[in-house]
């Protein structure tokens, strides 16, 4: 089990600077979720433990600072679940 959520970002450039944020957010926590870029404006993040093949603590805690981000002028509209 994974947790997902994706968003559309304005451009292809807004979508990696996106990636920027919540890598430094993930190297401050010392977990580093999957960072997917589909097409030129879809980014989609999934948290995972890998080492135990699911989900703990530290991912719904990643997952929530990471809804906090201050991304909105990244996005093209509301983020979708």
């Amino acid at each position: 089990m994974k947790l997902r959520r994706s968003w559309a970002v304005k451009t292809f450039t807004k979508g990696l600077e996106f990636f920027r944020i919540v890598a430094v957010l993930a190297e401050n926590e010392g977990h580093h979720p999957d960072l997917h870029l589909v097409g030129w404006n879809n980014v989609t993040i999934e948290i995972w433990t890998h080492a135990v093949g699911g989900l703990t603590e530290n991912d719904f805690i990643l997952a929530a600072k990471i809804d906090k981000l201050d991304v909105l002028d990244l996005l093209r509209r509301k983020p979708s679940d």
